[in-house]
């Protein structure tokens, strides 16, 4: 029976199907829809996963120079749709897809990139409103990152002229969409941090599609804003327009010219603001006067209770002092009776020996004194 049997080698009927499948035109070029699972990315670049539904799976591949223009991140369990073409990987001896396109199944593929990189951005922390940076309120200096052409840099200059004439603005001129748009913004973030220092630095971008607004939503910008030493305030499209650089931004301005209203006081609110310090602190210095008077006047009472009884201790003390000099007087001797001699100098007579017979002396009573005559003496 074999003799009459052309026999194939497994590399015939491997290249055999090979060219029914690759020929085939339907095949070449097809659309499928599927779940992703098994996905991994060796050191090549290329994506390999396999493609499944309820009863069936199908391997495919991405090779790198396809895999990088996705936006968004492959993951298991994602429905996509993909593009690409049926062959068969000899080697291996299976059929496999080999993918062109890929998108998510019913979200667009910018909505599902902008939402995983929110989602990892936010789990490292670049949300956290402990890691926002203070907008000064009186800037001298101020960075803008935009287009030089077009509205939105009129527009900023206008409301910032208007409000505080005197700041300085300085304008490193961008890309706003495309991609040379995220490198251009993200090397004038570093030159403001490192080569030409601002007080703070503005992101602008008139309104538009998620598409045009897509340089503000990608990782690179994120961690410039991040990185920046100099707080950043993002002010990208119009309000209702949210980007990934208005959650990193230090502030979020709804538009450019509202950015132009927050970076910068106007006069008239400088002017109130003047006022209303001016106000608090003459308040406060009237109380702090009110709270010092009230002070002294506290001190004031207390050196006054205690002069008075000082004043009363040291009357106490004296009344007894001249108790015990009246009791020491010799005027309380002559009350008694007794009488005090006194020579012509003044000094008292405490013994015969201090006056000679013929002295004058004077003798001092209780009442009056008398004038004597020594006629003698008796040592």
């Amino acid at each position: 029976m074999v003799r009459n049997q052309k026999v194939l080698t497994v590399t015939q009927l491997t290249e055999y199907l090979k060219n029914i499948i690759e020929t085939d035109a339907r095949l070449s070029n097809l659309w499928l829809r599927g779940e992703v699972s098994n996905a991994t990315k060796p050191s090549s670049g290329h994506l390999y996963l396999t493609l499944k539904d309820e009863e069936c799976t199908l391997k495919a591949v991405m090779f790198r120079s396809d895999y990088t223009k996705l936006l968004f991140k492959v993951e298991n369990g994602l429905e996509v749709v993909v593009r690409g073409r049926i062959a068969i990987y000899q080697k291996g001896g299976i059929y496999q897809l080999y993918i062109q396109e890929m998108f998510p199944q019913g979200i667009g593929s910018l909505e599902l990139a902008f939402q995983q990189l929110k989602e990892a951005l936010a789990n490292k922390g670049y949300f956290d409103p402990a890691s926002k940076k203070p907008i000064p309120k009186m800037p001298h200096r101020i960075g803008i990152v935009t287009s030089p052409t077009g509205s939105v840099i009129r527009d900023f200059l206008k409301v910032v002229r208007r409000r505080f004439p005197a700041v300085d603005i300085f304008l490193i001129p961008t890309t706003v969409q495309g991609e040379e748009a995220p490198p251009q913004i993200t090397r004038a973030i570093k030159i403001f941090n490192e080569e030409f220092p601002v007080d703070v630095i503005v992101l602008a971008r008139g309104g538009g599609s998620l598409e045009e607004l897509w340089a503000f939503n990608t990782e690179e910008v994120a961690r410039a804003i991040f990185a920046s030493k100099i707080p950043i305030v993002s002010a990208v499209g119009h309000e209702t327009d949210f980007t990934i650089a208005d959650w990193v931004a230090d502030l979020r301005a709804a538009t450019p010219s509202v950015a132009g209203e927050l970076v910068v006081l106007s006069l008239e609110e400088l002017k109130n603001r003047l006022n209303k310090l001016e106000r608090h602190l003459y308040q406060s210095a009237n109380s702090m006067i009110k709270h010092h008077l009230e002070k002294l006047n506290g001190i004031e009472k207390r050196l006054h209770l205690a002069g008075q009884g000082l004043i009363l201790k040291k009357e106490n003390q004296l009344a007894k002092l001249a108790v015990q000099l009246d009791a020491l007087s010799p005027l309380k001797v002559l009350q008694r009776g007794y009488s005090v001699c006194q020579d012509v100098k003044g000094q008292t007579v405490l013994c015969s020996s201090q006056v000679d017979v013929g002295d004058q002396v004077t003798i001092i009573l209780k009442k009056g004194s008398l004038g004597c005559a020594v006629s003698s003496k008796i040592d």
